[in-house]
């Protein structure tokens, strides 16, 4: 049988061993793995025993002996690098090998907190293949300003980069790696809610020949004044301009010499300048109204109902050249106009046409679109001596890198061929222009790079007739603003407010301040009592919350508007604590009655405002108790109480009735809601964990007992159980547990959208969560509104922000964009990450 069956293989072995002759024959290409994936090979006409040799490879499965076909399974080690590798296997004296490409893989696992405070710890991880060159900062537009790092992370190693943080705002955080950009809002949070200093973006530029330098400096110096300069100079010229703006006022400065004064309040805004020129401005609801005159002649403009008039003309001669425009925005956008001449024409998107019928007629088209990544657009002009005609396509060659073909027909006919590329901080283009004709051909071209605030630009031309070079670099850089002059010069839109927390009279420590919905004003109070928040310059609310395990309660308190000349003093109302102890068998707890109304299990304890309170205990069906007492309660202050309880006389059960128990779901998670059903019981249930407290009591509904709980979080295997009945009765049950069962479903509609589209996202939660919460990569938090029974929705716009922050996945053209969702109850979070594709 061993023989025959040999027999049996060897022409499908030798079939299969034809084919994979034939298909290696066509040039077929060697297969292609990514980093961490497995395949598989063939090896055909291999017999007796093998010998292997995998290269970088892992052997996940390995003949030792050769039929005439030998299948090995391996897989790529996460961090082999990109090539071209040989697997062989030895048979009978001869050797066959194959070859396998190993991809590129670029892939950077970032963790970065969505708030911090004095230090901001950002941790990454090469997942990929290939070294990576990691540059992180801070945008230009940020609020905080981080100093560039830039550092090499090898496949596979982990590390992890603090940033000192000495001031709250909002980080902007910039991360490039590769080809790739990512960007990260990071909420950073200063002491008190100390608002951020404002902060001037500046840029120097130096170039050659020339030799030419600019700088500019520009931002706000406090809430009301902001500052704008320029200074450029190239050979021994020098030009510059200053302006400072100080709440509805405005000076600026200038070489030249230039002088001007501007002035706005509400709609309105004034302009004098030197050389003489006075401007109006008034910006209404759905209006725009603009006049200026200067010694050369006036213009006007208003725009209202999707309508614009343009007009003016010189004084000297009187009103020459005149000028009129009549336009029309929106779909179809028309206009109507006498600048020099009659013209008039329209656009649709990828559409446009302008005509001339005097002095002399002419006329002019252009149509533009893109198709399957191809851009393209199409001129033409008729004029009486002529027409022209021109076309110019753009095309993708491979990721980043575009082609770009273009001819002109006319007068002067040329032909011209363009490459542009862009990727890895580095921006290359070229242009060549052939002339089909009379005329000069030329290249131009250009090459810039730029990593964090650095970066350069070399441009270059060449002609018959000579060349040229130009390299350009600049720096863009950030300044804070000392506060001693963002104060001077009007503030903040926070003021300062000092304070002191008591507590019966005396400083107390370790309090925390919050300023109610202000992002970050967070204070604690100091051995003396003493704290600084920051408001609203309209005020608002601030809470006091005592430190932990001090006896007393919180306080909230109304601050009007600022500034606040006398510190805020805020008495914490002093607590008790009573703790109760129950002695014997069938005690419950007891009801506490006074100030407030309040019930403590046995063993449990209530935190109370002082006074005389009344306890009536409360014992289980089976337990009897004895009457009520009076406890005097003193502040800051912890009184035991000791109550006596003893067994009750118990009842006989029929145990000949068959008890029904079902638990939904049969399986719940740690922290899961359930719901309990007991049939076949008379009376009173009452459902308890193991020996601890009552749950609660049963409901009776259509003859069965319905008990709903939630499983504790920290329960792990099997969750214990006790039924105890009013007539004596008492059983133990087992509930399983599922610790892989998810508490949280998420449903996108639709699951794939296009830019501008709306999105809603609902929420299934097994648990009762005090709130759910969508968070979004640009790290805002959108929280979802209850609809149902433990259903929650929300509705967002897919808008170019989130757009841009979408991922590729994989190797396909194909973008998510990560989305998180959030359930909270009390200190417990359940987290599900999500994808949105997009269209």
């Amino acid at each position: 049988m061993g023989y025959g069956g040999t027999k049996a293989r060897a022409p499908l072995a030798l079939l299969v061993s034809y084919l994979l002759f034939l298909s290696g024959a066509w040039g077929a290409k060697p297969p292609s793995v990514g980093p961490g994936e497995a395949f598989t090979l063939a090896f055909p006409g291999v017999e007796g025993t093998l010998t292997w040799e995998t290269g970088p490879f892992r052997a996940l499965l390995l003949p030792e002996v050769g039929e005439g076909l030998a299948l090995a399974v391996l897989e790529a080690p996460p961090t082999v690098p990109p090539g071209v590798y040989s697997v062989c296997v030895g048979a009978g004296g001869s050797t066959l090998c194959q070859t396998v490409e190993v991809r590129k893989a670029e892939h950077l696992l970032l963790g970065v907190p969505p708030r911090a405070q004095g230090t901001l710890s950002v941790s990454l991880a090469n997942r990929g293949n290939v070294p990576l060159r990691v540059s992180l900062g801070s945008a230009p537009e940020s609020q905080v300003f981080l100093p560039p790092k830039g550092l090499d992370l090898p496949p596979g190693e982990e590390r992890t980069v603090d940033f000192p943080l000495g001031e709250g705002g909002t980080l902007l955080l910039l991360v490039a790696y590769g080809e790739r950009q990512e960007r990260y809002r990071v909420q950073v949070e200063g002491p008190g809610g100390s608002p951020p200093p404002y902060r001037l973006r500046g840029r120097v530029a130096l170039a050659h020949p020339g030799p030419y330098g600019s700088l500019t400096l520009e931002g706000p110096l406090a809430r009301e004044a902001g500052l704008a300069l320029r200074l450029e100079g190239e050979g021994m010229r020098l030009v510059g301009n200053l302006r400072l703006d100080l709440g509805p006022w405005g000076v600026s400065l200038g070489t030249g010499p230039r002088f001007g004064l501007s002035y706005g309040e509400g709609p309105w805004h004034l302009a004098l300048a030197y050389p003489p020129h006075l401007a109006g401005e008034w910006r209404g609801e759905g209006e725009h109204g603009r006049l200026e005159v200067s010694a050369g002649g006036f213009r006007f403009a208003y725009a209202a109902l999707g309508l614009t008039v343009q007009g003016g003309c010189g004084f000297s001669p009187p009103c020459a050249p005149p000028f009129f425009r009549l336009e029309r925005w929106g779909e179809p956008a028309l206009f109507l106009a006498w600048e020099g001449g009659l013209r008039l024409g329209g656009s649709l998107p990828g559409l446009s046409l302008e005509a001339s019928p005097y002095p002399y007629p002419w006329l002019r088209g252009a149509h533009w679109g893109s198709l399957e990544g191809v851009v393209y657009r199409v001129e033409g002009a008729l004029e009486p001596r002529g027409g022209t005609l021109s076309g110019s396509l753009s095309f993708p060659l491979a990721p980043g890198t575009r082609g770009r073909l273009g001819v002109d027909w006319g007068e002067k006919k040329a032909l011209g061929v363009g490459l542009d590329h862009r990727g890895g901080g580095v921006d290359l283009w070229l242009q060549g222009r052939l002339p089909l004709g009379e005329g000069e051909g030329s290249l131009t071209g250009g090459l810039g790079w730029e990593e964090g605030p650095y970066g350069l630009r070399l441009e270059g031309f060449w002609t018959p007739g000579g060349g040229g070079l130009r390299l350009e670099g600049r720096y863009a850089f950030s300044l804070g603003v000392p506060p001693e002059v963002s104060w001077a010069l009007g503030g903040y839109d926070r003021l300062p407010l000092e304070g002191e927390v008591r507590l019966l009279g005396r400083p107390l420590a370790s309090s925390r301040v919050v300023a109610r919905g202000v992002e970050g004003a967070l204070a604690v109070s100091d051995a003396q009592g003493r704290f600084r928040i920051f408001l609203p310059r309209q005020g608002g609310k601030v809470e006091v919350l005592p430190p932990p395990n001090t006896l007393a309660f919180p306080s909230q308190v109304e601050v009007g508007p600022g500034p606040w000349e006398s510190p805020l003093s805020v008495e914490l109302p002093p607590a008790s604590r009573i703790r109760l102890i129950c002695m014997g068998q069938g005690g419950k707890g007891a009801y506490l009655w006074g100030g407030v109304t309040a019930y403590v299990a046995c063993g449990g304890q209530a935190v109370v405002p002082p006074g005389v309170y009344r306890l009536l205990p409360d014992a289980l069906p089976e337990g009897e108790a004895e009457g009520a007492l009076e406890v005097p309660l003193h502040p800051l202050e912890e009184t035991p109480v000791t109550l006596s309880f003893r067994q009750g006389p118990k009842e006989a059960v029929d145990e000949a009735t068959p008890i029904g128990v079902r638990f939904f779901p049969p399986r719940p998670a740690p922290g899961e809601e359930v719901r309990l059903e007991v049939q076949g019981v008379k009376g009173k249930l009452w459902l308890s964990l193991g020996e601890g407290g009552v749950v609660e009591e049963g409901v009776v509904r259509e003859g069965a007992h319905t008990f709903t709980f939630q499983v504790p979080w920290e329960a792990q295997g099997t969750l214990a159980l006790r039924l105890r009945g009013e007539l004596g009765f008492s059983r133990d049950l087992l509930l399983p547990l599922d610790e892989g069962r998810e508490l949280l479903e998420i449903s996108l509609t639709p699951p794939r959208a296009s830019p501008k589209e709306v999105v809603k996202v609902t929420a299934r939660v097994r648990f009762p969560a005090e709130g759910v919460f969508l968070l979004l990569p640009t790290g805002e938090a959108l929280a979802l509104a209850p609809i149902g029974d433990r259903v929650y929705r929300r509705e967002f716009v897919l808008d170019d922000a989130l757009v841009r922050l979408a991922e590729p996945l994989g190797p396909s053209l194909a973008k998510g964009l990560r989305l998180e969702v959030v359930a909270r109850q009390g200190d417990r979070e359940v987290r599900k990450g999500l994808r949105l594709l997009l269209r």
